[in-house]
């Protein structure tokens, strides 16, 4: 599985090169937040989920297997930070763009069909479950269906998105464009975290990194003075860089010392590593970007091969069951995002 490790890390070090040596031909003052650029770290960051998760089903007992496991472990929760900057930043973006129009559609173009999409992967699972003779009480099926419990599926990350979307549309249906409305939207993300905290206080994943929704949106509201200030001189970025990557270090090595201040340094160290990087090297990477554009549907099924073949007694080699997952979850979801876009072109997006 170390062969994964070093397969990413030589797309990623081939597309530095080539975006180093097309530096004079890129637009890198434009394009570090572009949605080339975007779909491609998101892609990135989507397959080490899928690893994350994977790791989570098999037992390494080969040592040349454990870098898998440290390069997941490294990174941790932090690997949704992204979505979720991303998520804040392209939602302010379109309502500098679009006004109230945006807004108002907000419910069934965000809220609606997001929601209705998970839906559909839900199913999926009940299906898997009732298949494979795996039980699961109606209370905790009702409400898997709004994401706040799961049958087997990942669920937390759709509760915190729909949550911030709910947030937005709130805090933004009676002013459009305002610092008071990011203002609102951090206020309601913070009391999110703290009733979580109160409810799923053991499982801190549900929590600890959707600040970086309202981040996204701040970053988009004062991103020209950003860009005119800090990053307006490339070479100001590589002492940033480098002060950026050791706060994220110490805060990995010292992660036991107050636990939660030192995580929430490190995801505000981590997004500002992000920025400053992708300023660097706006790079879109044609590998990246496809499992970029399949985000959602990896996420969402990738639990689905891991179950079936685990049940099927196909796990008992490592190779073979991640072959066999990983294969079957990007076959699903591309037939799942075909039939999904099918439905919502006849139904949900009249």
């Amino acid at each position: 599985m170390s062969l994964l490790v070093l397969v990413l890390a030589t797309i990623i070090g081939v597309t530095i090169f080539r975006t180093w040596q097309n530096r004079q031909t890129l637009k890198w003052q434009e394009n570090y937040l572009s949605i080339a650029t975007s779909q491609t770290v998101k892609g990135f960051f989507v397959i080490l989920i899928f690893l994350s998760h994977f790791n989570s089903y098999v037992l390494y007992t080969d040592p040349i297997d454990l870098p898998l496991a440290d390069f997941c472990k490294f990174f941790g929760q932090l690997i949704v930070a992204p979505f979720f900057f991303y998520s804040g930043y392209g939602v302010y973006e379109s309502i500098k763009k679009k006004g109230n129009d945006y807004i108002r559609s907000f419910p069934k173009r965000r809220i609606l069909k997001t929601l209705y999409h998970f839906d559909l992967a839900v199913l999926l699972f009940v299906a898997l479950n009732y298949g494979f003779n795996i039980h699961y009480d109606l209370k905790t099926t009702l409400l898997s269906l709004i994401a706040w419990e799961d049958i087997g599926n990942s669920n937390w990350f759709i509760f915190g998105i729909l949550a911030t979307y709910l947030f937005s549309y709130i805090a933004f249906r009676l002013k459009v464009q305002s610092k008071y409305s990011i203002m609102a939207v951090f206020l309601l993300t913070l009391g999110y975290i703290a009733l979580l905290y109160i409810f799923r206080k053991t499982e801190p994943w549900w929590y600890n990194t959707i600040v970086c929704y309202p981040l996204g949106m701040l970053y988009s509201y004062f991103k020209a003075p950003i860009e005119n200030g800090i990053l307006k001189n490339r070479w100001v970025l590589w002492p940033v860089a480098v002060s950026s990557t050791a706060v994220f270090v110490a805060c990995y090595m010292y992660a036991d010392c107050f636990a939660t201040v030192m995580f929430q340094v490190r995801v505000l160290s981590f997004l500002i590593l992000l920025v400053v990087w992708t300023r660097l090297f706006p790079a879109s990477n044609v590998i990246f970007k496809w499992f970029g554009n399949y985000v959602f549907e990896i996420y969402i099924l990738q639990r689905i091969p891991m179950i079936a073949f685990a049940q099927l007694g196909m796990d008992r080699s490592v190779y073979e069951y991640f072959g066999l997952c990983a294969a079957t979850t990007l076959l699903l979801g591309i037939v799942f995002k075909y039939v999904v876009n099918y439905m919502d072109s006849k139904v949900l997006m009249r």
